[in-house]
């Protein structure tokens, strides 16, 4: 019996002292437990870098007027739209037939261009059909635009027949002027907008001549390739003459006898008014 209670004492003992030995480890409270899981919930914050500063826009590149000559026509005319016409080729296929009223029409020996040639009559010549009655035109705006060399001749005259009647000369030393017959007004394009354009023989030269739905009068003269030295000068017809506002035009090139006119090519066009007023 004695043995027995000896035991369980010792067991007692042996126990407590096993318990007493364990390291104790407190529970984490539930504000520690939020705070860890809210910090395992923000991701790091990006560090701040300048923005790079945008490039300038490039600026929109202004057309060689030299490289074509609707370039320069494009200064003048707000969309032109080209209805007909021929360039040497054609011309030489039809013997010039679109134009009457001249003595000779033939090719150049080297093919570059074709010619009329006058005798001691001189020449009138008239484009056989009206600029209105080309192709099929957006709201009676009409334009002529001529690639041409003066070979040789005097008084180069490019006539407007409508309504009334005017003209574009060049017998005041080969440089331009506007004619009005009805007035019977002669104005050199240098009075409109300073120009030193003179024509030569050797040299090619456009001329875009054009009238708007008012009937007000637009011409610009250049030689081929010196598009920025061209002539420039404009007429409001309409405001002196409501009929101009009526007229269908039709073109007739003129010049003095024993002279010769050599033409690459000419274009009809319609377009949408004229541009703001500048000089290419």
């Amino acid at each position: 019996m004695k043995k027995n209670i000896l035991s369980a004492i010792m067991i007692a003992v042996v126990f407590m002292l096993c318990a007493c030995s364990a390291t104790h480890v407190p529970a984490p409270t539930s504000t520690q437990g939020q705070e860890a899981e809210q910090l395992s919930e923000v991701s790091p914050k990006p560090v701040a870098t300048e923005a790079e500063p945008m490039p300038d826009p490039t600026p929109e590149s202004t057309p060689n007027l030299n490289a074509d000559p609707m370039n320069a026509v494009n200064t003048v005319l707000n969309d032109p739209q080209v209805l007909g016409g021929e360039d040497t080729t054609a011309m030489t296929e039809n013997m010039g037939g679109m134009f009457g009223g001249i003595d000779v029409k033939q090719p150049s020996d080297d093919g570059n261009c074709f010619q009329f040639i006058t005798g001691d009559g001189g020449a009138w010549m008239p484009y056989n059909t009206r600029l209105l009655d080309v192709g099929e035109n957006r709201g009676d705006t009409q334009a002529f635009l001529i690639k041409f060399q003066p070979a040789d001749l005097q008084n180069l005259q490019f006539n407007f027949i409508g309504m009334g009647e005017v003209a574009v000369s060049f017998g005041d030393g080969n440089q331009p002027s506007f004619v009005n017959v009805q007035e019977a007004t002669k104005n050199p394009f240098s009075d409109f907008m300073s120009t030193e354009l003179t024509l030569q023989s050797d040299k090619w030269y456009y001329g875009l001549f054009a009238f708007d739905t008012n009937g007000n009068f637009r011409s610009a003269i250049w030689e081929d390739g010196k598009a920025e030295e061209g002539a420039l000068f404009e007429e409001k017809l309409g405001e002196q003459r409501d009929d101009y506002k009526e007229s269908n035009w039709e073109v007739v090139i003129s010049f003095d006898a024993n002279g010769t006119l050599n033409v690459q090519s000419y274009l009809i066009m319609d377009f949408n008014g004229f541009t703001e007023l500048q000089l290419f």
